[in-house]
């Protein structure tokens, strides 16, 4: 099989997921997943070189939507 190099909208298409613009954030979000977050990174801290990583996201916009009549 093997890996195969593709950049973000051919991944989406290769997975059969389309593509939507995001609001606050460049990269795309998946359109019809009934939950979707637009993150940013706001730090990343390296310890003990390079064995360990701590990252620090901030949460921009979290959407939700109506499934089978309940709220997901």
């Amino acid at each position: 099989m093997g890996y195969r190099y593709a950049d973000s909208a051919e991944k989406l298409a290769l997975a059969g997921l389309t593509p939507q613009d995001s609001e606050l954030v460049d990269p795309k979000r998946i359109k019809g997943y009934p939950v979707q977050m637009e993150c940013e990174l706001v730090t990343v801290c390296h310890t003990m070189a390079d064995l360990a990583l701590a990252v620090g996201i901030r949460v921009l916009r979290v959407c939700g939507a109506v499934v089978e009549g309940r709220r997901a």
